[in-house]
């Protein structure tokens, strides 16, 4: 029986100490490299740099900006110098005015085509397809295919136009128009003219009633 080397123990020791002592060193290495090597990933991404100069909020108060256009402007606005307007050619009397005054809205007694004389408001539409747009002491401005006209008055008939007030309260300024020069004797003697103003007189009276009511 043939007898085993006594060297090769030995070296199969030795050979398993250096296996090992390698191993470690290689660890050790590579542990070595993890620790002086670059960061982490996460430290290594570039950040996106900031812009230089940052977007300035203007101080801007949202309740002055004209989210639905300026109101102003979409008014109609009225010249100043309304005498100069075209007198209107509507088959329109004008009977009676009463000027705004407190929550009393302006209006105006008006004598259609047919004789039915009608309470109107200013922004009222009138017979003939036109719109009350002012109420002024002796006249009204209308509109009318987007130009405005005036309706006066009318001159012989001057006495059917009425005033109301009320003693020692203020009250919508009620104005009538300019007195005719004539005898007041002979005008009151008419029975047509005194009918016509009894009828304005009460027809003015249902409208302050009207608006007292109201408020």
């Amino acid at each position: 029986m043939p007898t085993v080397d006594q060297r090769i123990p030995p070296l199969l020791a030795m050979a398993t100490a250096l296996a090992m002592l390698a191993v470690t060193g290689w660890q050790g290495y590579e542990f070595w490299q993890t620790e002086s090597g670059p960061g982490p990933l996460g430290e290594s991404v570039n950040t996106v740099p900031e812009p230089q100069s940052r977007l300035t909020i203007p101080d801007v108060s949202l309740a002055e900006l004209p989210l639905f256009g300026d109101a102003q402007a979409i008014q109609p606005q009225t010249p100043s110098n309304t005498r100069n307007l075209p007198e209107t050619n509507l088959s329109l009397v004008l009977r009676g005015a009463m000027a705004a005054g407190g929550d009393y809205p302006a209006s105006a007694l008006i004598e259609g085509p047919e004789g039915d004389t009608e309470v109107y408001q200013v922004g009222d539409r009138l017979p003939g397809n036109a719109l009350l747009r002012t109420v002024l002491p002796n006249r009204i401005i209308i509109e009318r295919g987007g130009k405005l006209e005036n309706l006066y008055f009318p001159e012989t008939e001057a006495t059917e136009g009425l005033s109301l007030t009320r003693e020692n309260q203020p009250e919508p300024e009620t104005v009538a128009p300019p007195e005719p020069q004539q005898d007041e004797a002979a005008s009151n003697a008419s029975p047509g003219g005194q009918n016509r103003r009894d009828e304005i007189r009460r027809r003015l009276e249902e409208r302050r009633q009207e608006l007292q009511e109201n408020n």
